[in-house]
């Protein structure tokens, strides 16, 4: 598995900050140890003092937040007093964690079990899906600041923005339990592209999005994932909320702009008006977006020429009731 990390702050002091080691933590660091993992700054550090095997990263959280306080301390001892870094004369530890930050354990089996390649050389174009990644295939070393001879980590480009169906986050055994973020439905390899924080804030968007569709409607998970019309209206409102899902569009009814004909005082070639109703709010095409199967070229906003601008949606009926303006900027 991947490893847990431990973290630290430190501040430049403006003025000489000596650092001796507690007698209690004896661990040393060479320049031979950092080929790999050269410390690259002072006021924030290092994801990549990282540890998991030989122990569990679930039974075992005591003794790898141990070596990892002992292993965290060791490399700011390099960096004060190697003469490596002479810059650090100044600096000193402001803060430092105990709790490692945990990267891979446990997670559920779901519905769907999503692999790599669900994802390279070209994504997988699932109906169900509730949300987007795009980080690369990120796999660290399990023995991480222990395997100085290895770079901490590999990376395989992603070549696409990619969409995580609803199915990854609702068990296939249990029928009332959904799980996001890294307890989800992935294979290890997939897991490393799917397990960073801003991908895991989308994986809770979705699934709570899904989770109070089935609370509304009195009916289970597994139940929402088998029918096109629930899976459809969840994403429409995902959608409303500003969630981005590859392959989707807002094609909601109660959404009035869409009926609209749009015009503004001016407007760009590559931004016209109408793209504010186009029902994709990012620009996701071409290199490092989204397949152009799975996205509306252009950039899907109004560009004016300067300011002040204004934008004009003209309605062919009177709309009655309106309970929401959105603006999505």
């Amino acid at each position: 598995t991947e490893g847990s990390s431990l973290a630290f702050t430190a501040r430049d002091m403006k003025k000489p900050m000596p650092f001796k080691l507690p007698p209690t933590f004896n661990r040393k660091f060479t320049a031979a140890d950092c080929v790999h993992r050269r410390p690259s700054r002072l006021d924030y550090g290092f994801w990549w003092v990282e540890l998991s095997w030989p122990w569990d990263n679930v039974s075992d959280g005591d003794i790898i937040a141990s070596e990892l306080l002992e292993a965290m301390l060791g490399i700011w001892d390099y960096m004060k007093n190697s003469g490596d870094m002479p810059e650090s004369e100044t600096w000193a530890l402001d803060w430092f964690g105990y709790l490692p930050c945990k990267r891979e354990a446990r997670r559920i089996k779901g519905m769907y079990v999503q692999t790599q390649n669900d994802i390279v050389p070209q994504p997988t174009s699932f109906p169900d899906a509730v949300c987007h990644s795009g980080w690369s295939i990120d796999l660290h070393d399990p023995q991480g600041i222990n395997d100085p001879e290895r770079p901490p980590n590999t990376d395989q480009y992603v070549p696409y923005i990619y969409g995580t169906p609803l199915r990854c986050f609702v068990s296939a055994d249990a029928s009332n339990m959904m799980m996001a973020g890294r307890l989800a439905s992935f294979t290890h390899v997939a897991f490393g592209s799917q397990r960073v924080m801003a991908t895991c804030c989308v994986h809770g968007q979705g699934t709570g999005t899904a989770a109070a569709y089935a609370a509304l409607h009195g009916v289970t998970p597994q139940d929402v994932c088998k029918d096109p019309g629930a899976v459809w209206s969840i994403q429409q409102q995902l959608l409303r909320d500003d969630q981005f899902i590859p392959g989707q569009i807002n094609q909601d009814p109660r959404d009035k702009a869409l009926t609209a004909t749009v015009t503004a005082s001016s407007e760009q070639d590559n931004g016209p008006a109408k793209a504010v109703v186009s029902g994709q709010t990012r620009a996701v095409y071409g290199k490092g977006g989204c397949m152009s199967s799975q996205c509306l070229p252009g950039t899907n906003r109004w560009i004016s020429n300067g300011l002040p601008a204004t934008i004009t949606l003209m309605f062919k009926e009177a709309v009655n009731s309106v309970g929401q303006v959105v603006l999505d900027c």
